[in-house]
């Protein structure tokens, strides 16, 4: 989930807000008001889009927009073989056939040619998952969508990539809707927001969010309480102003990584664009033996995390749930062999260079010199 709220603010800044966010959700009662339309605006003149829609959670926003597009039980939904549970769950729940492509070598995200080959006459949409803070080939999946059917929604998850860009077009204002997840720390809790252009699926989003009750309280489609708390929206609008600060720290966290990291033999990273942003929500690599390497680590007082330990179509779970399987070689490949490195906007280059020579070691130790010496930059850091 993205670090909207991460620890990078001072104590006082960030008192200041709850106190000031607190102040709001009281003076407009708990069910939202405007506190909760304040954010929205906020978040959907952010993203580009002409509606935003808050709710709970990234997966209430999932479900909601595939109510609000009409999906219904039996319909096919091609979702990323690689991809986290909350990114999938979601379409399991609405009723639908889930359809699991193959991701891209490089990027680690849906593959539109696989997406070309997973189409049927019952496909509905495609679920285009940014993972790790690098945004999916929407266009590209469009495109595979267009040609293979007659008409297939693309809608975003976009909870690990808020903010990134592909030729400076948000994510989340690409397909037709796209659904955020944001976090107001443990104390508060939760947020999901749906972004959309298309007036007539928002509309039924507002609807859905709230029992299913048009302005007037009449119930008029089958809804759940869906909403977002006042308060948690109040805060989360406050934030929303350090994001793209968190992005440029992140980015130059990452940067130190990378620098540690080309060449190490059996260390590979999910590629780059010129044209698309990677706001590093996770950095994530693919290595030989990344338990070693995590234990390693570990005993360096470093927590590095396996972000996805299994393909969603080999989870327990899809014994009971009906899907169809691709040629997942690619996800088969990398699922097994990633391990994502501490990249916290508050943690600091110093500690990114520590951990980064922590990594660079241990690989070397097993294979041999890296391809590329360090920048002497780095050396000087680490010393």
């Amino acid at each position: 989930m993205i670090s909207t709220v991460g620890p990078a603010l001072p104590d006082s800044i960030e008192k200041s807000a709850l106190e000031l966010a607190i102040f709001e959700a009281l003076g407009r009662g708990s069910g939202g008001g405007d506190a909760v339309a304040a954010l929205e605006q906020r978040w959907a003149a952010y993203v580009g889009a002409d509606h935003a829609v808050a709710t709970g959670s990234g997966a209430t926003a999932i479900h909601l927009a595939l109510a609000a597009i009409g999906i219904r039980q039996g319909d096919e939904v091609i979702v990323p073989a690689l991809a986290p549970l909350a990114a999938i769950a979601p379409v399991a729940h609405a009723g639908a056939r889930l359809v699991f492509a193959d991701v891209d070598a490089e990027t680690w995200t849906i593959s539109p040619e696989s997406v070309q080959e997973c189409l049927t006459h019952r496909t509905r949409a495609v679920l285009a998952v940014h993972l790790f803070g690098r945004a999916a080939d929407v266009a590209g999946v469009q495109d595979a969508a267009r040609e293979g059917a007659a008409y297939v929604d693309v809608i975003e998850d976009a909870a690990e990539a808020a903010g990134a860009r592909i030729n400076d077009q948000a994510v989340g204002s690409l397909g037709r809707l796209g659904c955020f997840h944001l976090s107001a720390g443990r104390a508060l809790g939760n947020a999901g927001l749906i972004t959309t252009s298309d007036g007539d699926a928002a509309q039924r989003a507002r609807v859905l969010v709230q029992h299913g009750c048009d302005a007037s309280g009449r119930w008029v489609l089958p809804g759940l309480d869906y909403r977002l708390d006042a308060l948690i929206a109040a805060f989360l609008r406050l934030r929303i102003a350090h994001l793209d600060e968190w992005m440029r720290m992140r980015a130059r966290l990452a940067k130190t990584y990378d620098d540690f990291l080309t060449g190490v033999p059996q260390i590979t990273v999910q590629s780059r664009s010129s044209a698309d942003s990677h706001v590093y929500q996770r950095y994530v690599i693919q290595c030989d033996d990344p338990e070693g390497l995590q234990a390693q680590l570990a005993g360096h007082g470093v927590q590095a995390k396996v972000p996805i330990p299994v393909a969603v179509p080999d989870q327990p779970v899809m014994r009971h749930v009906p899907h169809t399987v691709s040629s997942l070689d690619v996800t088969r490949s990398v699922v097994g062999h990633l391990l994502s490195l501490p990249i916290e906007p508050d943690m600091g280059e110093a500690e990114a260079s520590r951990i980064g020579q922590l990594v660079r070691d241990y690989q070397v130790g097993r294979h041999g010199a890296a391809r590329v010496a360090l920048p002497r930059r780095e050396w000087r850091t680490m010393n």
